[in-house]
């Protein structure tokens, strides 16, 4: 069965993996590993340096979309086999092999598996790690301690939002171990390994604090608690930001059930722990990520965006998986009415990630302008840095026509860009033909939206619009002066 899922899940991730060009965080990706980002890029990357350390050596055998993103699909499917692994030693056969087809199913897990990013392999290091942390408590392996250890600084230096894990490591082996003969070895090698963290991770804070790369967190809502309670259900079946999609992206009243089942299925698990007191450790590395995440967004720095938390979902679909269990074991009609349920629902999702792109695709924008400019053309470009990033891409008659488009934040003496616009959103006056690239904003992103749709009425209204067109996440839009 095992194998049937990795066979599944290989393909899934494979499927349509070159369709669509890189997004900004991808190219992202590419500059830092290659060493052609700008400074400010570089430092706020030097903080997770494993992965481009990894991209950039892959990079000498080749430069297409779909080999760069393959070894986030390789880490994908091996995040599959180490899923079944720790829910087969934290609470049996059966919910590894449940928690290992949500993992293969997920459409969050399919996504970010054929991203340019460090998602999929910050979320095997974990994986690795916390699955070596357990066999060393169940079988007193000093050598998976130390094996321990050392994932765990690899996790760390790959992303560092994952040393969460390490509070859960020390609290439950503390409450439940404190008296093994392993616990002082434990002690030494947690302190070598919180030393071996610090080496990147004491960066974070401050480079999250002023980088303009990390600005964005700033402008999105204030999650309430809707928003944290359903994070384990979009880990199931939905890949676009929380802020987004709560829950199964259709919705209707079959997304609403399928909502509360699987939350109801969390809860369940705790019956599990009773008689499995190794589950607690998935429970808490679960709920404790994703609880601290959403108290820190209350500040107004916004840290419950479920790629983030991506390292988190493998636990959760554990709980998932070992409250179906249960379940199974008190009722198998509502096991597989339940069952019904999701092989409805996922399908869906999944299709849908399909012909609904999660994100902007730049280089079908920098193809649709290439097809249709003019030598002499202006390119404004709304979004950080865009004088390198749209230029990954493009190759057209204007590469040194290319200008950043960015855009002021009055409220509160808050400035997420400066640029072309003034303070009251009003554009610069445009002198000829002007393409402008926006990436589009969602109506639950209050502060963005109200820009987006402020500066789109002020071009329709100031200049004559020639062409106009939506295209994967972008407007993209000719215009010129009104004469």
């Amino acid at each position: 069965m095992l194998g049937l899922l990795i066979i599944l899940g290989l393909c899934l991730r494979l499927y349509t993996l070159d369709s669509q060009g890189f997004f900004i965080d991808e190219i992202y990706s590419v500059l830092v590993a290659r060493g052609d980002a700008d400074p400010e890029l570089m430092a706020f990357d030097s903080i997770r340096p494993l992965y481009f350390a990894l991209l950039g050596g892959w990079m000498h055998l080749g430069q297409s979309e779909l080999w760069l993103r393959l070894p986030s699909v390789v880490f994908g499917v091996l995040n599959i086999v180490l899923t079944y692994c720790l829910g087969k030693v934290s609470a049996g056969h059966r919910v590894g092999l449940v928690a290992a087809l949500l993992m293969t199913l997920s459409p969050l897990e399919v996504h970010y598996s054929q991203q340019a990013r460090m998602y999929t392999m910050g979320s095997f290091l974990a994986l690795a790690s916390s699955l070596l942390l357990v066999l060393a408590w169940q079988r007193q392996s000093l050598l998976a301690l130390l094996s321990w250890g050392l994932s765990r600084v690899l996790m760390i230096w790959t992303l560092p939002l994952t040393a969460l894990l390490l509070v859960v490591d020390v609290f439950l082996s503390v409450l439940l171990q404190r008296k093994d003969k392993l616990f002082a070895p434990f002690a030494l090698v947690f302190v070598l390994v919180s030393v071996g963290a610090l080496v990147f991770a004491w960066k974070m804070p401050l480079i999250s604090m002023f980088n303009a790369y990390d600005a964005w967190r700033g402008t999105l809502p204030v999650p309430g608690l809707l928003e944290m309670i359903m994070v384990p259900v979009n880990f199931t079946s939905c890949a676009g930001p929380i802020q987004e999609c709560l829950g199964p992206q259709e919705g209707g009243p079959l997304a609403l059930l399928y909502s509360a089942v699987l939350l109801g299925l969390t809860l369940l698990s705790g019956f599990v722990v009773k008689e499995k007191r190794a589950l607690l450790f998935p429970l808490a590395w679960a709920s404790f990520t994703v609880l601290f995440a959403w108290a820190v967004s209350q500040t107004g720095t916004c840290f419950l965006i479920v790629r983030y938390l991506l390292f988190a979902a493998p636990y959760a679909f554990i709980a998932m998986a070992a409250g179906f269990d249960f379940l199974c074991s008190k009722s198998r009609i509502a096991a597989a009415l339940l069952s019904m349920l999701y092989a409805y629902i996922v399908p869906l999702n999944l299709y849908s990630l399909t012909v609904h792109p999660v994100h902007e695709d730049w280089r079908l924008a920098t193809r649709y302008i290439e097809q249709n400019e003019k030598a002499g053309d202006t390119i404004l470009v709304w979004t950080y840095h865009s004088s390198y990033v749209w230029n990954y891409y493009y190759q057209g008659l204007n590469r040194e026509r290319v200008k950043d488009f960015q855009v002021n934040l009055p409220e509160g003496g808050k400035q997420l860009q400066v640029g072309a616009l003034a303070a009251d959103n009003r554009l610069s006056p445009i002198k000829g033909r002007t393409w402008i690239v926006i990436r589009q904003s969602i109506k639950n992103w209050d502060h963005d939206w109200r820009i987006y749709q402020s500066v789109l009425a002020h071009l329709k209204e100031r200049y004559h619009l020639l062409k106009s067109q939506s295209v994967t996440k972008l407007d993209v839009i000719l215009l010129e002066e009104r004469k």
